[in-house]
């Protein structure tokens, strides 16, 4: 087991810059009551940096050592899977052969008992190294998808006999509580309606089981969403729940059916479709051949404070491989990353945070691109 937590550190480099160590923090853990608490908040984000995504908790029939290798080789692939964004990453011959060995990524587990008054349940929560795992994904070429990811704003209308209702922050249904669980395991930032007077006026019952996008565009305005999930489910003749579904995300609609035998099932089908459609778009190709060097002016950093913050910032992105301060002039921080992946998928990354605001870009002396931002602290 690596133990342990790497510090920042700053070195002087050959060129004679500065280069920011990469930031490996302990992650806090998200537990189910926070990410549905993220829908109480009238001060929306467009997105969420989302906390613990290398910790994996995964029932165990006991405490020995039999049971908590097995946990862990579950845990490491719900990692895996949540940092790749991709399901097929566990047919992947580097991750196989991992997944033998968990041990070697854990850096800490702990058990967990919880007791009611006709049953005992036992958790072990697994705590993976955010370093090792990552090079993992790079060395079997699969993507990384960092910590910021979008906000999922959903809209789900569930008929029960002859009522329909639009499920709301406040709401305690099973299929809301299924939906979040599926999220949490994918890495998905969530938001429910508040459904306070403001949602009912501006989107009826009506509206939302027709899905009519228009009208769900407008009512999700006021919550600077990323992303909308609209459905509506309903069981059929058979005795089957069906879900029928839209997925509103960068100017693009799909709409698609699930339908599966039982309703907690449900979820599972359509935030892992969602999940796989966001990783594509969000996730950073970590192969070799892609490696680059982009140029970055930082501008309204007017203490070294701001300087040391806004640089710590930037190497945080998963796309980031190294940051290297080149030069400092008045308020503007010149910067060379080294990355993964294409340009415009650093930029999209940064742009789901509002710390560096997007301005027109410059062009180099080599006619390449120089990405100029406003630090936000």
């Amino acid at each position: 087991m690596n133990k342990g937590t790497q510090l920042i550190g700053l070195m002087t480099c050959p060129h004679g810059g500065v280069k920011l160590g990469r930031v490996l923090s302990q992650r806090l853990f998200m537990p189910l009551c926070l990410l549905l608490s993220l829908s109480l908040f009238t001060d929306f984000a467009f997105a969420v940096q989302v906390p613990e995504l290398y910790i994996a908790e995964v029932p165990v029939e006991s405490q020995q050592n039999a049971d908590r290798l097995r946990a862990a080789k579950t845990g490491l692939g719900n990692v895996v899977v949540r940092i790749s964004g991709a399901r097929e990453a566990l047919t992947n011959s580097w991750i196989k052969i991992a997944l033998d060995n968990p041990d070697k990524y854990l850096k800490q587990f702990r058990f967990i008992v919880s007791k009611s008054f006709d049953a005992t349940e036992q958790r072990v929560r697994l705590n993976f190294d955010a370093e090792l795992v990552d090079q993992l994904l790079r060395d079997a070429g699969l993507p990384i998808w960092g910590v910021n990811r979008p906000n999922l704003l959903v809209w789900l209308v569930q008929e029960e006999g002859s009522n329909r209702d639009i499920i709301g922050a406040d709401d305690k249904s099973g299929l809301k509580q299924a939906i979040a669980e599926q999220a949490l395991i994918r890495g998905l930032p969530l938001l429910f309606p508040l459904m306070d007077l403001e949602d009912k006026v501006t989107l009826s019952t009506v509206d939302a089981w027709g899905l009519f996008q228009d009208r769900l565009e407008r009512a999700s305005l006021r919550y600077n969403a990323e992303a909308i999930l609209a459905g509506k489910v309903y069981p059929n003749a058979q005795g089957e729940w069906t879900g029928r579904w839209l997925f509103i995300f960068n100017g693009q609609t799909l709409s698609f059916d699930a339908q599966t035998k039982r309703l907690e099932d449900l979820p599972v089908e359509v935030i892992n479709r969602v999940a796989d459609y966001l990783a594509n778009y969000y996730a950073i190709n970590t192969s070799a051949s892609l490696k680059d060097r982009v140029k970055v002016v930082v501008k309204g950093v007017n203490s070294t404070e701001d300087y040391a913050r806004a640089s710590t910032y930037l190497a945080k992105f998963a796309a980031v491989r190294d940051v290297f301060i080149s030069q400092v002039d008045g308020d503007q921080l010149f910067l060379d990353l080294v990355t993964e992946g294409q340009q415009g998928q650093l930029r999209q990354a940064i742009a789901l945070d509002n710390k560096l605001v997007p301005e027109p870009s410059l062009i180099g002396v080599d006619g390449r691109d120089i990405l100029v931002f406003r630090w936000q602290p």
